[in-house]
């Protein structure tokens, strides 16, 4: 994916082609002390284009299925890909990641590799969540972060089980739909999580919750995309994963 970025001496006054004059310029002076300032424009914006398009960051390892991890023997594995300015670390026999105060750095995923047809397990859990309001889980067919760009899965620190699911209505063009409510679990425990995606059904487990929903009553359904470990207030320690195409 390209990005464009238009560039304007303050000082120049010819107007612009009018195809061109609507867009928006950075614009600079030839002055040494707003050269600083100049710079700073620019590094705002190269970031806001990288935080922008999350998957066009980095250069994943390659990803082969059926596939199965284990960090138990505290070895990292880069096939499972995190953002740059990400937490990460392997301890305690588990690949832990996140961001605690910044969510666009708050994720991982089984590299750039994109699933249509899929099961997947895997055991996580908390790691330095803040609140109640603090979740781990999944996206599925993720094309994004932002919840209605994916299906999303998630275990919050008070028990709740949540599914994001995308719609094509505003204003957030998504709804939760809150599969179970407040339940005591202790957040030092790992969770497994079981997930089964096809042009069917998708199947949920967390536990021993499950659930089921058939696709052609599910408001929108996205084609091939990421599966992104997803965190919010909290760090996400998983110990192990497995995942196959089907």
């Amino acid at each position: 994916m390209r990005h464009v970025v238009f560039v304007k001496d303050r000082y120049f006054k010819q107007p612009s082609a009018f195809d061109l004059a609507p867009i928006r310029y950075v614009e600079y002076e030839l002055t040494s002390d707003a050269i600083l300032p100049f710079q700073q424009k620019i590094a705002s914006l190269i970031q806001d284009v990288l935080i922008s398009y999350p998957d066009e960051q980095g250069t994943p390892e390659e990803v082969n299925t059926p596939l199965r991890l284990s960090f138990q023997s505290n070895v990292d594995d880069l096939r499972i890909y995190t953002p740059p300015f990400a937490h990460r670390r392997v301890a305690n026999g588990t690949l832990e990641f996140g961001s605690l105060g910044f969510f666009p750095h708050s994720w991982a995923s089984i590299g750039r590799k994109r699933f249509l047809n899929f099961s997947l397990k895997f055991s996580a859990k908390f790691r330095n969540s803040i609140d109640e309001f603090s979740y781990v889980g999944v996206g599925l067919r993720s094309q994004h972060y932002w919840a209605n760009f994916a299906h999303i899965l998630y275990l919050t620190r008070d028990g709740r089980i949540i599914l994001t699911q995308p719609d094509e209505y505003p204003p957030h063009f998504y709804k939760d739909l809150l599969l179970r409510d407040r339940t005591p679990i202790n957040i030092d425990d790992f969770h497994l999580f079981q997930v089964s995606f096809d042009n069917n059904h998708l199947a949920v487990h967390i536990d021993d919750f499950s659930n089921r929903f058939d696709v052609i009553n599910m408001l929108k359904v996205f084609g091939p995309g990421l599966i992104r470990f997803q965190s919010y207030k909290s760090w996400m320690a998983i110990k192990e994963l497995e995942v196959k195409e089907i």
